[in-house]
């Protein structure tokens, strides 16, 4: 006689996370061939949820270069380097290594470093150059045709991104963040189009390994 078997399901592993991107355009260079190329770079950096309030914390003090104070919140902001420290970093202003920005950027590299080495799971990326110049560019509309380019493109990006995490069963996007400063703000497609497209796509995939397994 056999005794009574609990069967205990496994629970779903899911992750959260927050997206943030940017894009860096009409980058023009010279191939190999002496033939000059426009592209077009599309930036992905995915937190997740869990781990965002710790490495905010981390790239936040990180602003602080003062040797007796290391957290950003707490220093008095009549200090002199208070003000240049709390703004935007970008890659044209860190130029010089004397620079207050350079030395910033400098430890946010370390952090992404430690990240990597320490195998922390706080920050993924992907980045996606697009050859504008072999691409058919009336294939993309008459209209907004940058911005068809890059919600064509930012999905795919975004797919590979995804494709990192495939040790859980779910993955959640809670928010994507994108740099205000470009025209996508605008574009109509672009807040919802790579979900969507996202989303049928998934679909398709089920119903195509199921469509299979009857088959079988």
């Amino acid at each position: 006689m056999y005794g009574q078997t609990t069967i205990t399901k496994i629970p779903n592993k899911i992750i959260h996370l927050d997206l943030y991107v940017d894009e860096s355009k009409n980058r023009t260079y010279t191939n190999f061939d002496g033939n000059k190329e426009t592209i077009t770079y599309i930036m992905i950096m995915a937190v997740p949820k869990d781990r965002k309030d710790k490495l905010y914390k981390k790239l936040n003090n990180s602003r602080c270069l003062s040797e007796k104070q290391n957290i950003f919140d707490k220093c008095n902001e009549k200090c002199k380097f208070h003000c240049e420290n709390d703004g935007e970093l970008h890659y044209t202003e860190i130029q010089k290594k004397n620079n207050v920005k350079y030395k910033i950027a400098d430890r946010w590299l370390d952090i992404l470093l430690e990240n990597n080495l320490n195998d922390e799971k706080s920050i993924y990326f992907n980045t996606l150059g697009i050859i504008e110049s072999n691409l058919d560019i009336n294939r993309f509309g008459n209209e907004k045709q940058f911005g068809n380019i890059y919600c064509r493109f930012f999905r795919s990006c975004l797919l590979r991104l995804i494709a990192m995490f495939k040790e859980y069963d779910q993955v959640i996007i809670d928010n994507i963040f994108h740099d205000k400063t470009t025209e996508m703000e605008l574009h109509p497609y672009f807040n919802t189009n790579a979900i969507k497209q996202i989303r049928m796509q998934q679909l398709f995939e089920v119903i195509k390994r199921h469509s299979l397994k009857q088959i079988k």
